[in-house]
């Protein structure tokens, strides 16, 4: 119950900069997750590791490179 049964995430325009691995532990029904419009410039390995059910991930408007 609670978090654990989250499916949809919004944290866009949050001004977050960085997301540590683990973060979003747990959350195995999350199927949509927007973090656009935020400062991120780096995703470290492991970030979303255990959110099998992903089906939606918005990273637009972040300082992501390649």
């Amino acid at each position: 119950t609670g978090i654990n049964n989250l499916g949809f995430l919004n944290l866009s325009g949050n001004n977050l900069s960085e997301i540590k691995p683990g973060t979003f532990t747990g959350l195995n029904n999350l199927y949509e997750l927007d973090l656009s419009r935020n400062n991120l410039s780096a995703i470290e390995p492991g970030t979303f590791t255990g959110i099998n059910n992903l089906g939606f991930l918005n990273l637009s408007g972040n300082n992501l490179s390649e």
